[in-house]
This record gives C-alpha cells, structure tokens and sequence, in this order.
C-alpha cells in the first residue's frame, strides 16, 4: 500500500486504473477502501470516475 517512489508526480485526480497502479493496489482494494469511513469519495464527471489522490494519501496517512 506504499506509494512507487519511482512514479512520477501523480495528476491529482486520475481514474480508477491510474489510482490503483499509483497506490499498488488492485482496483477490487480501491473499490474496497471507497466504502471505508473517511475515504474520500471520488468525483464523478459524466462516466468518468476521477480519484483524488492527495485526499487518498492524507486519507491514508491518517489511518496509520
């Protein structure tokens, strides 16, 4: 559940597929996470599903 120090600096919102890959985890973990209490909900624009990820890493930074 650690970030790839090796990415580069992540958009900060990104769809599903780039959250998970960002986060290494599966998008089943991501979906899983976004039912958790304090997650930050995603945004959806039109079909698209947008992530935030610095809410995401806060989010996580807090859980610890």
């Amino acid at each position: 559940m650690a970030t790839n120090p090796h990415a580069a600096p992540p958009a900060a919102l990104t769809r599903p597929k780039q959250t998970a890959d960002h986060f290494q985890i599966s998008i089943m973990t991501l979906h899983r996470w976004r039912h958790q209490t304090g997650f930050p909900q995603p945004m959806k624009r039109g079909a698209v599903v947008l992530y935030d990820i610095p809410a995401i890493t806060a989010w996580l930074k807090a859980e610890v």
